[in-house]
C-alpha cells in the first residue's frame, strides 16, 4: 500500500480496482494466438516451472482470529446504502437521500479533480471544498460528514476532533459511522502520530468485531495501513504480519504490499535477511516472492548474490522443520544455480513441485528415463483443479500444473520413442499441436486407427479433432471408405459426395458429358471443402489455423537449429519423412482440385463456353500462389478455346481475364 497525499476513504476504496492490475503485456495485433509447443525445442521442457505469488502467499498458515472481509464498493455506494438503512421509514427520507446523493457527487468530483492535478508542477493551494450539508441527516452521519469536509480541505486536526465526537455518541447512535470515524482518524494521524494511528486502526477492528457496520471493509484495510507504518519504520517482520492479516481478509492489495516488504528486505542486505529469516511467516513471504519474481511486473530482478545471501539466511535461521525447500530449489534453478537446486531438493521428501524441478535437472543431464519417472510422480501429486496465475497483471496466463507436467512428460516420451504414451499425455494435457504432429507424422495411419478406435470413440468428448485428423489422412491415401466413420456427419456427407463424384466420373462406361459433370463436381468439392476433407493439420496446409498459417512444427522439430535434449531419434525422423505429404504443396487440395478439373474439361468440346469458364475458374484456384502451375490452364484457354469470349480476352491480356 503506497503512501499518498491526504487520501480519503473514497480514494482508498474506489481506486482499488484501477490500482490492482493496471497493465498487461502488449499483444501483437497481427499475430495469431499460437499454442505453445513442448516438442519444437528444449525451451519449454527445460524452463523453470511457473509460480503464482498469490497462491504461494495463501499457503502461509495464519493464526485463528476474527475474520474480517475485503469489500469492493465505492464510498458513495456504501454511504448511500448505510444512510438508506438508517433512514428506513423516517420522514422525508427520499429527499434526504436525494440531497445526499447530490452532495456525494460533488465530493467525488472534487476528489477526482485533486487527483488529476499535474504532480510534476508545484502544488497550488487547492480550492476549498464548499458544499451544503443536507438537513435531516442522522447525527452520526452529520458529524462524520463535517469531519470529511475538513479532511478534504487539509484541516487534519479539525477532522480528527470532529470524528472523535462521532465516537463520543452513545453506541446505539453511532451504529453506522463508528468504524469509519476510527479508521479515518488513524489515516489522518499516520504521518505525525503513527503510534496513535495504530491504536485507532486496532479500534476499527474492535468496533467491527462488536457488530458496528463496516460497509467498506475498513477492518481488513486497517491491517494494510498498519503494515505501511511498520514498513516505513523498516519493521519488516511486523509489516509482513500485518499485510498477511490483510491478505487473510481476501484483500488483493495485500499481495502488492507483501511484494514491497520482500523487495525492501532483499535490498537491505544480509543483516536484514538474516533477521527476517528467523520469523516463519516473513521467511515464507520472501521465498514466495523470489519463487514468483520472474513473472511479476514492476518487480526487481534479484541477482545471484542476493539469492545466495537468502539461501544462507534460511540455512542459519534455526527452524526445526524447514519448509519450502522445493521453492528454494525452484529459485536456484531459475537462476541457473543447479548445484544449489539439487542440494535443496535433498532436504526431506520431494513434493510434486520438487519432483518437477528434479525432472528438469535430470533432463539437463540427458537422463530421460529418470526425468520421466519424476514427471510421473509430479503428475500424481498435483490436483486436477489446481490453477496458478503466472503473473500479476490483467490477462496473465493461467496454468494448471498437472496439465503442464503431463505435456512435458509427453515430450519426454516422444524423445524416448514411446509414441503412444506421448500422444496420450499430450492429448490429455491439451497440447494439440504437439499431439497432431505425432498423429499425423510419426504414427503410421494404421497405428493411429487402432489408437483412435481404442481411446477416442465418436461419443467421447473432445474426440472430434483427432478423429478428423485421421479421416483426412485416410482420404489423402485414397482410403475414403475407411475415413468416413471418423468424420462428423456434416463432413461425412461431403466426403461421400466427393468420393462418389470422383469414382463415377472415372467410370469409362458413362458418357463424356456425364463424366465431365461428375468430375467437375468432385473438383469443386475438393476446392471448396478440401481443407476440411483432405488438409494436413500441420504444414503445409495448416488446418490447425484454418489454413491461415502454415504451422511449421514438424520442420522445427525435425531440423533443430541447435542440439536438443529431446531431439527426434532416427526412427522418428524416418517415420516423419515417410508420412510427409509429397509434394508438400501449400493448400495442396487446390492443386488436386485443379487436376480433377483438368480431367473434366478434357472431356468437354473445344471452344465450349462453359468449358472455357471452368478452365478460367480452375486456373484461378492456383494462379495467385503458383503462376507457373496455372500457366497450362491459360495456354489451354488461348488455344483450344480461342474462339470463346474468354479465350479471346485471355489472348488479349496474356493471362486469365477477370
Amino acid at each position: 500500500m503506497s503512501r499518498q497525499r491526504h487520501l480519503t476513504i473514497s480514494v482508498v476504496v474506489s481506486a482499488i480496482s484501477s490500482i490492482l492490475l493496471p497493465f498487461a503485456p502488449r499483444a501483437h495485433a497481427c499475430s495469431p494466438n499460437f499454442p505453445n509447443s513442448l516438442i519444437a525445442s528444449d525451451e519449454e521442457v527445460l524452463a523453470a516451472p511457473p509460480a503464482d505469488f498469490l497462491f504461494e502467499l495463501k499457503q502461509i498458515p495464519m493464526p485463528a482470529g476474527p475474520k474480517f472481509h475485503y469489500i469492493q464498493r465505492t464510498t458513495t455506494e456504501a454511504e448511500l446504502r448505510d444512510l438508506a438503512t438508517a433512514l428506513d421509514g423516517a420522514k422525508n427520507s427520499d429527499k434526504i437521500l436525494a440531497d445526499y446523493t447530490e452532495l456525494r457527487s460533488q465530493i467525488d468530483a472534487y476528489v477526482q479533480a485533486q487527483l488529476a492535478q499535474d504532480n510534476s508542477k508545484p502544488l497550488l493551494a487547492p480550492k476549498a471544498l464548499d458544499v451544503a450539508i443536507p438537513a435531516g441527516l442522522p447525527e452520526e452521519f452529520l458529524r462524520y460528514l463535517r469531519g470529511a469536509i475538513a479532511y478534504h480541505n487539509g484541516k487534519l486536526s479539525r477532522a480528527v476532533n470532529i470524528w472523535k465526537t462521532v465516537l463520543d455518541l452513545p453506541p446505539e447512535e453511532r451504529h453506522y459511522r463508528s468504524t469509519w470515524a476510527a479508521f479515518m482518524i488513524g489515516r489522518a494521524l499516520m504521518n505525525e502520530k503513527p503510534d496513535e494511528a495504530i491504536r485507532y486502526f486496532e479500534q476499527t477492528r474492535t468496533l467491527a468485531q462488536k457488530g458496528f457496520v463496516d460497509s467498506l471493509g475498513l477492518a481488513a484495510l486497517s491491517y494494510g495501513w498498519e503494515g505501511r507504518i511498520a514498513l516505513d519504520r523498516q519493521q519488516f517482520k511486523l509489516a509482513a504480519d500485518r499485510y498477511l492479516m490483510q491478505l487473510s481478509c481476501n484483500d488483493p492489495l495485500a499481495a502488492w504490499s507483501l511484494r514491497d516488504v520482500a523487495m525492501q528486505i532483499i535490498n537491505a542486505g544480509a543483516t536484514d535477511m538474516n533477521d527476517a529469516a528467523t520469523d516463519d511467516k516473513t521467511r515464507r513471504v520472501i521465498t514466495a516472492y523470489l519463487t514468483a519474481e520472474p513473472s511479476l511486473l514492476y518487480a526487481q530482478r534479484s541477482n545471484v548474490n542476493q539469492i545466495s545471501q537468502w539461501f544462507t539466511a534460511v540455512e542459519k535461521c534455526g527452524a526445526k522443520n524447514l519448509e519450502n525447500c522445493d521453492r528454494l530449489a525452484l529459485i536456484a534453478y531459475e537462476k541457473n544455480l543447479y548445484v544449489q537446486a539439487d542440494r535443496w531438493l535433498n532436504h526431506g521428501e520431494l513434493t510434486p513441485l520438487g519432483h518437477w524441478v528434479r525432472a528438469k535437472l535430470l533432463l539437463r543431464d540427458g537422463q530421460l528415463a529418470s526425468a520421466a519417472a519424476h514427471l510421473a510422480e509430479a503428475q500424481r501429486g498435483f490436483a486436477p483443479d489446481l490453477t496458478w496465475t503466472n503473473g500479476d497483471y490483467q490477462g496473465a496466463e493461467e496454468i494448471k500444473p498437472l496439465v503442464q507436467v503431463r505435456g512435458e512428460l509427453g515430450a519426454v516420451h516422444l524423445a524416448q520413442q514411446q509414441y503412444l504414451p506421448a500422444l496420450t499425455e499430450l492429448l490429455d494435457a491439451g497440447f494439440w499441436q504437439d499431439a497432431a504432429y505425432i498423429a499425423e507424422r510419426v504414427l503410421t495411419v494404421d497405428e493411429l486407427m487402432r489408437y483412435v478406435d481404442a481411446h477416442w470413440p465418436a461419443d467421447k468428448p473432445g474426440s472430434d479433432d483427432i478423429r478428423a485428423l485421421l479421416a483426412r489422412r485416410l482420404m489423402r491415401l485414397d482410403r475414403a471408405d475407411e475415413a468416413l466413420p471418423y468424420f462428423t456427419k456434416a463432413l461425412r456427407d461431403k466426403a461421400i459426395a466427393y468420393q462418389l463424384a470422383l469414382c463415377d466420373g472415372h467410370e469409362k462406361k458413362r458418357s463424356a458429358s456425364e463424366r465431365a459433370e461428375l468430375l467437375w463436381k468432385a473438383a469443386t468439392i475438393a476446392r471448396n471443402d478440401g481443407m476440411e476433407l483432405l488438409g494436413t493439420e500441420l504444414e503445409p496446409d495448416g488446418v490447425l489455423y484454418g489454413g491461415n498459417f502454415e504451422a511449421g512444427l514438424a520442420a522445427a522439430r525435425l531440423h533443430p537449429k541447435t542440439p536438443s535434449i529431446i531431439a527426434p531419434t532416427a526412427d522418428e525422423v524416418k517415420r516423419a519423412e515417410q508420412s510427409a505429404l509429397k509434394p508438400a504443396l501449400r493448400f495442396h487440395h487446390r492443386y488436386l482440385a485443379a487436376d480433377i478439373a483438368w480431367e473434366a474439361i478434357e472431356l468437354m468440346p473445344d471452344n465450349d463456353a462453359t468449358a472455357a469458364a471452368r478452365l478460367c475458374e480452375a486456373g484461378g484456384w492456383i494462379k495467385a500462389q503458383d503462376a507457373k502451375s496455372a500457366d497450362r490452364f491459360y495456354k489451354e484457354l488461348v488455344t483450344r478455346f480461342a474462339q470463346t469470349d474468354l479465350g479471346a480476352a485471355a489472348a488479349k491480356k496474356h493471362w486469365f481475364p477477370k
